[in-house]
């Protein structure tokens, strides 16, 4: 990635506080026209559900809260229906 997409994005947004960063940050270089290629020679090994385990309610607002400041700030139009939707499945 060239420096200067992403200092024109401004970096992670610290809006998302665990959960949907990457998201965000890849939906703001395809705006500005670029490229997010995927590539199956880089490994990265998460060790899944760790922070989760030590707090899982918590996690879980975190990550209700991440997708809700996605939406609000890429698909606002989708927002009441995403409302809508954690209240049905909380």
């Amino acid at each position: 990635m060239r420096r200067t997409d992403a200092e024109a994005v401004g970096g992670l947004d610290e809006r998302f506080f665990m959960y949907t960063e990457d998201v965000d940050f890849c939906a703001a270089i395809r705006a500005r026209d670029r490229k997010v290629l995927f590539t199956p020679e880089v490994e990265i090994v998460h060790l899944r559900g760790r922070s989760a385990a030590s707090a899982p309610a918590a996690t879980r607002q975190h990550y209700r809260r991440s997708q809700l400041a996605f939406y609000e700030k890429h698909h606002p139009r989708w927002v009441p229906w995403l409302k809508l939707y954690v209240r049905i499945f909380p």
